[in-house]
């Protein structure tokens, strides 16, 4: 008879939460920080299959992403883009611009932004300017 193994580590040690795989309509709408009927046009635009195997419709994260245009995403970095995207007014208060420079950044290549539609314009949670802000300028 071989002896059990020995376990070490703490006694409650819990596994680390897998990565979700997908998103409720809901979940994609607080994501994008849009109303839920706004997010189903833009799945429906970006061709988003629903999986169809629960009762509420769900979204794959890796077409979501691809509807922004984040390509493929490591494990590692699922976190950082499962967090809500921002809106043009949110990330303009944070650089202290007005929403219209903020957008303006977006088109000039300054800031990355997502567009999800003709007007809907989103930004990363974690934004910095590649150009000085009127506030960092010397």
């Amino acid at each position: 008879m071989q002896p059990s193994p020995v376990r070490t580590g703490t006694p409650n040690h819990k596994p680390a939460p897998k990565p979700p795989v997908s998103a409720t309509l809901t979940a994609v709408a607080r994501h994008w920080r849009v109303d839920v009927e706004t997010a189903r046009r833009v799945l429906r635009a970006g061709r988003a299959p629903d999986q169809g195997t629960h009762a509420t419709p769900r979204y794959l994260w890796r077409d979501i992403w691809a509807i922004e245009r984040a390509g493929v995403v490591a494990g590692a970095a699922w976190p950082d883009t499962t967090r809500p995207l921002r809106s043009a007014k949110t990330v303009s208060a944070d650089l202290g611009v007005d929403a219209s420079t903020a957008r303006r950044y977006a088109a000039g290549g300054r800031l990355a932004a997502t567009r999800l539609g003709p007007r809907l314009l989103r930004f990363q949670p974690d934004l910095t300017p590649s150009t000085p802000t009127p506030e960092q300028a010397p």
